[in-house]
């Protein structure tokens, strides 16, 4: 009986969720504005395919031009996407008086026709190099802590199980706490 209960429980739910909302495709739109400094925009959309165009002046007071389509491919802009005549100009200018790395010469091939020592050498086994330390410090020496005397006498026992309360102030808030 169990079983059964679930089953159609089972059965119920996955009915439900098939028979949600049908899919429906991207709406199409499209809008545009523009401003009163040079800046517009326009963009309209079909399905996955968004197609536009936007404006701006750049900081030289150039007006510079992109328009783009996005779509399965990617985003694709074309127009004024490069750096603008006056920024490139003024780094050509730049890189020209920059100092030029020296060229270096070819290198001399010597010929090592007669060799005076064997081909063949033999090396001493490694040995580690000794442990040394640079440190100045020498040892501490620990005595015990002095003997601490009471300068004061114990209060009065204090009485727990009474409510404490607070308020907290703030510029926007106040906090009421009661423990």
């Amino acid at each position: 009986m169990k079983f059964m209960l679930c089953f159609i429980s089972t059965i119920l739910m996955v009915a439900m969720v098939c028979n949600g909302e049908p899919y429906e495709p991207m709406i199409p739109y499209s809008f545009g504005y523009s401003t009163a400094d040079g800046m517009s925009r326009t963009e309209s959309g079909h399905g996955d395919v968004v197609t536009g165009s936007y404006s701006y002046t750049d900081a030289n007071g150039d007006i510079r031009q992109v328009k783009y389509i996005a779509d399965s491919n990617g985003f694709r802009p074309e127009g004024d996407i490069s750096v603008d005549r006056k920024t490139a100009s003024a780094a050509a200018a730049l890189a020209a008086l920059a100092p030029k790395a020296p060229i270096p010469a070819a290198p001399v091939h010597q010929s090592w026709s007669h060799h005076s020592a064997p081909i063949i050498q033999q090396h001493a086994a490694p040995i580690p190099a000794p442990y040394r330390s640079f440190n100045s410090f020498e040892q501490q020496k620990f005595a015990p802590a002095p003997a601490a005397w009471n300068t004061y006498s114990a209060s009065a026992p204090v009485a727990f199980g009474q409510p404490v309360s607070y308020q907290v102030e703030t510029p926007t808030h106040k906090i009421w706490v009661k423990y």
